[in-house]
């Protein structure tokens, strides 16, 4: 069974609002109409403690005029047909929609898949135990 939570624009922008994704990780799937983005709590990663997805996606325009890659989210503006996703920096990632758009925030597929290992080794990275999985080290 698919439990679905219903929420409000403000409670969706408290659960998005100055999280951290990478910009070269999110993606468009134009055969699902979907758009995907990873997001994480801190600036130096990981970006994948969560998943914002848009579904009834047609069209992804992108307007990076930082060129950084890493981005917070500063807010997300839903309008008839369009969603638009603005950073603090400059970039705005805007979608069209149709009339069945949906926006899902879910637990990121890859924290199941490793049994909470990339969480750990995250937190003893910050903690200054280990080397940084993101980077590659192990």
């Amino acid at each position: 069974m698919d439990t679905r939570i219903y929420i409000d624009t403000d409670t969706l922008l408290d659960l998005v609002h100055d999280r951290f994704f990478d910009l070269t990780e999110c993606g468009f799937d134009r055969e699902r109409g979907e758009y995907r983005l990873s997001f994480g709590d801190h600036s130096k990663g990981p970006y994948d403690e969560k998943l914002l997805k848009v579904t009834d996606v047609w069209e992804v325009s992108i307007d990076d005029q930082a060129q950084i890659g890493i981005y917070d989210i500063n807010y997300i503006e839903i309008a008839p047909q369009m969603i638009r996703i603005v950073s603090s920096f400059p970039l705005e990632i805007a979608l069209t929609v149709g009339e069945d758009v949906s926006i899902f925030i879910l637990e990121h597929p890859s924290r199941h898949s490793h049994g909470g290992k990339r969480r750990a080794e995250s937190e003893e990275a910050r903690e200054g135990t280990r080397r940084p999985w993101w980077r590659g080290w192990s």
